[in-house]
């Protein structure tokens, strides 16, 4: 049975440029505008770290951390399979502490799948362009969203072959095969996953290129591992026998950290051959099919988010993904400029300035957030998770 996910309220403390925000959204399209620099973005980049423990901007948790503050602060009110369900998430530079409703999260592989969100950006076009590292990270989370399994294999594995690197570069032989046969071990999982994720994404992705390019165009998935087999009795084998070489080098060669995901337009390679226009309809495919497969596999569907509305695609493009949108659920989009398809009974526009909020329905003129928005609305959630902080 299908279920939604509805974002009610999100508060942010000292997140980036917010030094105290309160917003309560549209159960469909929000519209996020305001000029460049003023914080549109890093609203989306809340809802992304709510949802992965992670920034998509940066690897650098402080950097979040407004300035001169001591911490940041997030939390997020929302309805999931008609439960209401509140999720806490603090860093004071040192800590990063996880609430969800009344229970501490004691590790960030907990926190995947409570809140799914997929986010466009116009870094996206990184996916088509960018090195392997972009492809895996992108197959990575996706994955980790739906398979808690994965995620703590992709854990396993880098441990192991942090050890086994170290033993490397020490010249030390004594137990390099334990670490090597849990590489092996887990590395099949992940090699298998992500051969039957691509698999899966494979129909909507086609799908949606053919839906974005008026059926002009045609795309393909593959998965190019660093060596020729799959089996964790075969990838121990040619992890020994790489020994002589790898340790010449201190860092360990095959593997699926070094493995890639290659796509193919009209039957090229789309990072040598596809226009620029091309690679973002690509990308934006990619979301699109993401959130379809998560919706599929989580039995929610996830918040869908465009950062930069109206600069990735041209006036064609843009007109298919404007019809696609709305089947969606939840929408959450940035633009410098207003957005007069948005014009729907159930949406909300927002104005941002500076890291402050006002806020527009229908005709009405835009108000600052606080006003429309109290402690009223949830004040038990909100009590219990501060009690818990404490």
């Amino acid at each position: 049975m299908e279920c939604e996910c509805r974002l009610s309220h999100l508060i942010l403390t000292n997140f980036r440029n917010y030094q105290e925000a309160r917003l309560s959204f549209s159960p469909k399209v929000n519209c996020i505008v305001g000029a460049n620099a003023q914080g549109k973005t890093n609203l989306l980049e809340a809802l992304y770290f709510l949802s992965t423990g992670r920034s998509f901007r940066t690897p650098h948790l402080f950097h979040l951390i407004r300035r001169e503050a001591p911490f940041f602060s997030l939390e997020a009110h929302f309805v999931k399979e008609n439960v209401a369900q509140a999720l806490k998430i603090t860093y004071d530079g040192k800590t990063r502490r996880i609430l969800h409703n009344q229970t501490s999260l004691r590790s960030l592989s907990q926190l995947f799948g409570i809140l799914p969100v997929v986010i466009y950006s116009p870094d996206d076009v990184q996916l088509i362009t960018g090195a392997p590292a972009k492809r895996r990270r992108f197959l990575d989370i996706h994955i980790s969203q739906y398979d808690p399994l994965y995620l703590a294999h992709l854990v396993r594995y880098f441990q192991a072959m942090k050890q086994r690197n170290h033993l490397l570069k020490s010249q030390e032989e004594a137990s390099l095969s334990i670490w090597e046969e849990q590489m092996a071990r887990s590395g099949a999982y992940l090699i298998e996953k992500r051969k039957e994720a691509l698999i899966t994404l494979c129909v909507p992705l086609q799908r949606n290129l053919a839906l974005l390019s008026g059926q002009k165009e045609t795309i393909d998935l593959a998965y190019h591992t660093s060596f020729p087999v799959g089996q964790k009795e075969e990838f121990a084998a040619l992890l020994a026998k790489g020994r002589e070489k790898e340790r010449r080098l201190g860092s360990t060669l095959i593997g699926p950290h070094r493995d890639d995901l290659f796509l193919s337009l009209n039957s090229q390679e789309a990072r040598l051959y596809a226009s620029e226009g091309q690679k973002r309809c690509c990308a934006c495919s990619l979301r699109l099919a993401e959130w379809q497969l998560l919706k599929e596999r989580l039995g929610v569907s996830p918040l869908f988010c465009i950062d930069d509305f109206g600069v990735h695609l041209d006036e064609m493009r843009e007109k298919f993904l404007k019809e696609a949108l709305f089947p969606l659920g939840q929408l959450f989009l940035t633009s410098p400029k207003p957005l007069s398809f948005c014009e729907t009974k159930e949406r909300r526009h927002f104005h941002i300035r500076e890291g402050a909020v006002m806020v527009s329905d229908g005709a009405k003129k835009p108000v600052p957030e606080e006003t429309l928005y109290g402690s009223a609305l949830f004040p038990l959630a909100t009590e219990q998770i501060a009690q818990a902080a404490d």
